[in-house]
């Protein structure tokens, strides 16, 4: 170690040897080991002996803690690793100024790991008894509808992909396959079932066969015959720590004569579970309904994002097919070419396996001022992503005439700029004025066989203004409306001023917000 950051770190984990040699921990050069001193909640003052070794990944992370003695009974349960080691902070804590650097914070943070441990680790919710199994780890996930399994137990179907990286419990009660009759193999119709079962309040890990069996409680004979026949595949335990329910799902088999089990990793696909991730708003919108006119780069893109952060009443309208020089920068990849463009967004909308039963396509444009109206009266937004002057300046005209929210988005100058206007204004606002185009950028593209002219804006272009354009929306439907009337973003610097630098300009506000 010659170079100067790796003479610090050298630095720093000397610095914590010599911390913990100087509270009593002897050093072998590679482990430290030494006292700990803390409270059981029944016996009192305990001394415990610790193993401390320091690893490469110190200081950006905690150093190994083993037990070596607790130094009165204690029944280890909990939060501890595959090697023995103690699970003292998860990745959440902050690296800046980490407890683990200073060597009584260290200490007091074992001595309260061994205190909650005696305890019963009260108030603990933490779901991952798959990590205390000791066993070797399936190399397929297991997927499951939360929702729909709900009330349901026993044997259940089982569906595996083509691929064999996917198996999936499905909503299909079986009846339990009879005892295997001598000399006769098992029917295919009694294989590759799934065992649901629900072990309640769990105050220790399952750790080992012969623990799951006795969990299992009545159904444990039934369930050890089938592993050993070769009907059932998997166990699906259903649990819960505290106030939070888990389910730990073993893949099983037999082996020697014995059941045996590996360790699977889990995904609930419900709804429910995937919306997890749309956001704190996602139930505030679900039920808002909004329109998509254009539905090429931008459109696309927006439809995408408004979906994901939970909007599931979606009106998508263009009237054109989707063609392979829109792929670049199109939601919809190449499989999806030749369909109309809303067929194929909303096609990149089910992938996600979110229900898209509310999400409406129409393969029209709108230019006429009746079905202008008629759509801004229907929908609690309507969004102009058509780059078409036309279209805009009548569905501009119809939001000024029903009093309705509509949100026109551009990329302007090649990309260098992305604009959102929402209309009609309130009260005193104002738009910002417009953007002049410029007269040094190359002229415009043509692809062969389409007579419109091609933008050369980049993709990362059309993804930000459709990111602008979905908050501007957003800001509507959650009835915020803490956005003025013009939101504009400069993407690229420009030769003039005020968008020669990377910035968000805005309008003025007005009065009333």
């Amino acid at each position: 170690m010659t170079e100067p950051h790796l003479r610090e770190l050298a630095a720093a984990r000397a610095e914590l040897r010599r911390r913990l040699g100087a509270l009593g921990f002897a050093d072998d050069g590679e482990v430290l080991r030494g006292p700990v001193v803390w409270t059981h909640p029944t016996t009192g003052i305990a001394t415990a002996t610790i193993d401390v070794t320091i690893l490469d990944r110190y200081p950006f992370g905690p150093p190994r803690v083993q037990l070596v003695e607790a130094g009165t009974e204690l029944d280890v349960t909990f939060h501890v690793e595959d090697n023995g080691a103690l699970c003292l902070w998860d990745n959440t804590e902050p690296v800046n100024d980490a407890p683990w650097t200073d060597s009584e914070r260290l200490l007091e943070r074992v001595a309260g790991w061994l205190t909650k441990t005696a305890q019963g680790w009260p108030d603990d919710d933490d779901t991952d008894l798959e990590r205390y199994i000791d066993a070797d780890v399936d190399a397929r996930l297991v997927m499951y509808d939360d929702a729909e399994l709900a009330g349901l137990g026993g044997c259940l179907s089982t569906k595996t992909d083509e691929r064999e990286t996917t198996i999936t419990v499905l909503p299909e009660p079986r009846g339990v396959p009879p005892q295997q009759r001598p000399k006769k193999g098992v029917q295919r119709s009694a294989k590759h079932l799934a065992w649901l079962a629900d072990l309640g309040n769990v105050t220790r890990p399952l750790t080992r066969w012969d623990e799951v069996e006795s969990a299992l409680g009545a159904d444990a004979a039934t369930v050890r015959r089938l592993v050993m026949q070769g009907s059932l595949e998997l166990l699906m335990l259903r649990y819960r720590r505290g106030r939070r329910p888990g389910i730990l799902v073993l893949a099983t088999a037999k082996l020697d004569g014995k059941p045996i089990l590996r360790r699977c990793e889990a995904a609930d696909s419900s709804e429910a579970s995937r919306r997890l991730r749309s956001g704190a708003i996602s139930a505030q919108v679900a039920d808002r309904k909004v329109a998509i006119v254009g539905c090429g780069a931008v459109g696309s893109f927006t439809a995408d994002m408004l979906f994901r952060d939970g909007v599931s009443h979606l009106d998508l309208r263009d009237p054109q097919k989707l063609r392979p020089g829109n792929v670049i920068r199109h939601l919809a990849g190449d499989i999806y070419v030749g369909l109309p463009k809303v067929a194929a967004t909303k096609a990149c909308l089910s992938a996600t396996g979110l229900d898209v039963t509310h999400v409406d396509t129409h393969v029209t444009s709108v230019t006429d001022p009746t079905a202008a109206i008629t759509l801004l009266q229907t929908h609690d937004v309507v969004v102009d992503a058509t780059a078409d002057e036309r279209a805009t300046a009548v569905l501009r005209w119809a939001a000024e005439q029903t009093q309705r929210p509509l949100v026109s988005v551009a990329v302007m100058r090649d990309g260098g700029v992305a604009r959102v206007d929402r209309f009609p204004l309130r009260f005193d606002e104002r738009h910002r004025p417009p953007v002049t185009p410029r007269d040094d950028l190359p002229g415009p593209y043509r692809e062969r066989g389409c007579g419109d002219i091609v933008s050369p804006t980049p993709p990362s272009a059309v993804v930000a203004a459709a990111e602008l354009a979905t908050q501007v929306s957003l800001d509507e439907l959650t009835n915020d409306r803490r956005l003025p009337a013009t939101v504009l973003r400069v993407l690229r610097p420009q030769p003039d001023a005020p968008y020669d630098t990377l910035r968000t300009l805005t309008s003025d506000p007005g009065s009333d917000r």
